[in-house]
């Protein structure tokens, strides 16, 4: 399963929480002007539209009457890949738990930890990476003991001291149809083949950023988050060998405090889709719409339906798409064509003029991929 290469040799790193671990005594900055206020706002965001069901047992799920044994089944019948659990509850359970290799929670947080290393280790001004041509950066005992208070990681999982890491940082603000201010290229061989790019502009009034890696699996994440609106979108894209590809959006409206996330997933011509729709800070409760589509058309399933309570993850109201104050939406709904849009040529064809595509709760299951 995929592991951004920069996290690849930080072995045993963890994972990022606002942009710091539990048992870091540093607070960090919510400016969103700075590349680490940034991703602590985002992923305060993101925690907002997924739920944290890391502590919850799998146990604690009770039948889904219209799921009848789908919903519990052993094996891996409706489920894809061993990463997502061996039924679908787990596959929905699981997307909210970060420890959870190949989950949406898994890999938004690597791609921030990324993006909160690469911008600390560089030279900056008021928390921006300066501008360079080509260039090297040497991990120094410094730039280190900057990284462990800021992005929350554990001296010992760092690189050793006088590892070089390659980079440029170009001004794009000016170039034809640019969506972004900055852009950011790393060689983690630290030479100047880059294969792993950050896009970025922040502002007061605007967060936009696009992380993309080349490597055995190619991914891309975008976040955007504007204040005037209320909103805050995600969408993170990765095509893997094995076939696995998996695709992840999220959305929340801070004016209406509705979010949704999808998490669609495919292996071996097996394809499984689940819509989650929330409401922060007004209860205890989410709408979850899962399918399944064997290629061998043997297991089959659609369109499983229900109100869940997330303080334990029992079922609240079976076979309903209304939980509250939220409207859900059925797995079906959810229409973009990712078995041909999620390939390596599209990933990696993203650049400085990449946006994400939806803007509400409805479009979010309808728009095309960022482009």
């Amino acid at each position: 399963m995929k592991r951004i290469k920069f996290i690849g040799f930080l072995a045993g790193i963890a994972f990022l929480a606002n942009c710091s671990s539990s048992n870091n005594t540093t607070t960090p900055t919510t400016d969103i002007t700075t590349v680490s206020g940034a991703l602590t706002n985002i992923d305060s965001k993101i925690e907002a539209i997924v739920p944290n069901t890391g502590d919850i047992a799998a146990t604690s799920f009770n039948l889904r009457v219209s799921m009848a044994t789908e919903w519990v089944t052993t094996g891996s019948t409706y489920s894809i890949g061993g990463d997502f659990g061996a039924s679908p509850r787990d596959y929905v359970r699981n997307q909210g738990d970060e420890t959870v290799q190949g989950s949406l929670m898994f890999r938004l947080k690597q791609s921030m930890e990324s993006l909160c290393l690469f911008s600390t280790a560089l030279p900056s001004t008021n928390g921006v990476p300066d501008l360079s041509s080509a260039a090297v950066v040497k991990l120094t005992s410094t730039i280190k003991a900057t990284m462990v208070s800021t992005c929350g990681v554990a001296l010992d999982d760092l690189p050793p001291d006088g590892t070089d890491v390659g980079y440029q940082v170009e001004d794009v603000s000016a170039v034809s149809g640019s969506q972004y201010d900055r852009k950011i290229s790393f060689d983690m061989a630290g030479g100047s083949a880059f294969h792993d790019e950050f896009y970025f502009t922040l502002t007061s009034t605007l967060t936009r950023m696009l992380y993309m890696e080349d490597s055995t699996n190619d991914s891309s994440a975008f976040f955007e988050y504007i204040p005037a609106d209320g909103l805050f979108k995600f969408e993170y894209t990765e095509n893997a060998a094995a076939p696995f590809r998996v695709h992840y959006r999220g959305i929340l409206s801070e004016n209406s405090n509705l979010g949704r996330f999808v998490a669609w997933g495919n292996m071996n011509s097996d394809f499984s889709t689940a819509v989650v729709s929330v409401q922060e800070g007004t209860g205890d409760l989410m709408h979850v719409s899962y399918s399944f589509d064997d290629d061998a058309n043997t297991n089959d399933f659609a369109d499983g339906s229900a109100c869940i309570d997330t303080t334990d993850f029992s079922t609240d109201t079976d076979a309903t798409e209304t939980c509250g104050g939220i409207t859900g939406a059925l797995a079906s709904a959810f229409t973009v064509d990712l078995n041909i849009e999620v390939d390596g040529t599209y990933v990696l064809g993203h650049d400085h003029t990449s946006i994400i595509q939806f803007n509400s709760l409805a479009n979010i299951l309808t728009s095309g991929l960022a482009n």
